[in-house]
């Protein structure tokens, strides 16, 4: 029996409390068919009391209870669906990252001719003066001839990095280095996008130098299957963080009629899947980086190094600038 003066809704209330807390710390899927139905019909019931009391006494503590109890149905039943990480990840991936490359190509193209006239720079100054390897050659290959280089890899059967205590420190270090290249390229976009410009350029003619001493030392193709596998990858991931940051400079400085916040809104956009796509393509560079790039003759046969490089280049931009989800619905309607 209820005792006198109790309010016969308290009894739907404290259902929709407990049908609540089912649905707040067991998820839907906890709710039957039966349950949510009668949940619904409870918060509409609820929130028809809660009308009720406010037009008879707004400041009463039955008042303030339905309010706290309609609000928090509110909030359970009408939240929005909590996001699933892989269905964005996979949309990234197959839609949303090379979509931005040739949306953007421009500026990739641009990052592109900046890093081949460094190379070509670097090349041809190595190979008119052999002297300018002191400013050019980065440190670790300035003092060192490239025949000893070689024979020194090519006689360690456990490549450097590759031990089974050293092998995850030796890549991760690796991803690091080249990881700060094209974020630090990015960054540069402060400058009106000349330190990209610049950095580009220099690595550019590292590159191009480096490549001119070993092909004048007679082992361009250890150079190749050496450089080629991650090569394929780690380039074409900083040019994308040099595009970003182009993208980004222009959108600070040469904002246009539409202003720069608008300008910004657009690039900046763009500017952050380039460089997550950059991130993601540097991190199996680096892998493989710091795995089979390391593996040298007699190990593995420079040729079928190579032939890896080209075939993983050829993917890479296919992907970049072929690749769409459609490809696979038009052939299977084909099929």
């Amino acid at each position: 029996m209820k005792a006198a003066g109790e309010d016969p809704r308290q009894e739907r209330w404290g259902r929709l409390t407990r049908l609540l807390d089912r649905l707040e710390f067991g998820g839907a899927k906890r709710l039957r068919s039966e349950s949510a139905r009668e949940l619904a019909a409870l918060y509409r019931a609820a929130s028809s009391d809660l009308l009720e009391e406010v037009r008879r006494d707004p400041d009463s503590a039955t008042t303030e209870y339905l309010r706290a109890l309609v609000g928090r149905g509110h909030g359970l039943l009408y939240r929005g669906t909590p996001p699933r990480i892989w269905p964005a990840v996979k949309r990234f991936f197959a839609r949303d990252f090379p979509e931005v490359v040739r949306r953007r190509v421009r500026a990739v193209l641009l990052a592109a001719l900046v890093f081949l006239a460094g190379l070509t720079y670097g090349a041809v100054s190595m190979a008119s003066d052999p002297g300018a390897g002191e400013v050019l050659l980065p440190f670790g290959h300035r003092y060192v001839d490239p025949r000893d280089r070689v024979a020194e890899e090519e006689r360690s059967r456990v490549p450097v990095g590759l031990t089974a205590l050293g092998g995850t420190t030796f890549a991760a270090r690796l991803m690091t280095h080249n990881s700060s290249v094209t974020y630090i390229a990015f960054a540069l976009a402060v400058t009106g996008g000349i330190g990209t410009v610049l950095m580009i350029f220099a690595n550019g003619a590292y590159l191009g130098a480096v490549g001119a001493d070993y092909v004048g030392a007679g082992q361009g193709q250890f150079l190749l299957a050496w450089v080629g596998p991650h090569g394929v990858l780690e380039i074409p991931a900083m040019l994308l963080g040099a595009a970003a940051g182009l993208i980004l400079a222009r959108a600070l400085f040469a904002p246009g009629l539409g202003g720069r916040a608008r300008a910004l809104e657009a690039a900046g956009k763009d500017a952050l899947l380039l460089l997550l796509g950059a991130t993601a393509t540097l991190v199996l560079a680096g892998i493989i980086e710091g795995t089979f790039s390391q593996m040298h003759e007699p190990l593995i046969a420079y040729e079928a190094k190579i032939a890896f490089a080209a075939v993983l280049g050829s993917l890479y931009t296919f992907y970049l600038f072929a690749w769409s989800p459609d490809l696979l619905r038009r052939r299977g309607r084909r099929a």
